[in-house]
């Protein structure tokens, strides 16, 4: 099994990254939330890319929330 939770790259996630600092967020934080942003994922480009080894794989991806996207892989038959 493999699971990951990483930012969303969106118009919305964008914004929210360059507000970080009204919650006191440091330089450091504000940098990288914004270029964490613009490397993050969506629609199914980790399942696109995922070895498919003879579709041995369940694969789930998704928004998560407002700024998150989800990828989780189950190889078929695993408990």
């Amino acid at each position: 099994r493999f699971f990951a939770c990483e930012p969303r790259r969106s118009w919305l996630a964008l914004a929210g990254s360059h507000l970080v600092g009204a919650i006191g967020a440091n330089a450091v934080t504000r940098e990288d939330a914004v270029l964490s942003v613009h490397a993050g994922f969506r629609r199914d480009e980790i399942s696109s890319r995922w070895p498919q080894a003879g579709g041995r794989w369940q694969m789930r991806e998704s928004a998560a929330g407002l700024f998150s996207h989800c990828f989780s892989a189950k190889r078929s038959g695993a408990a």
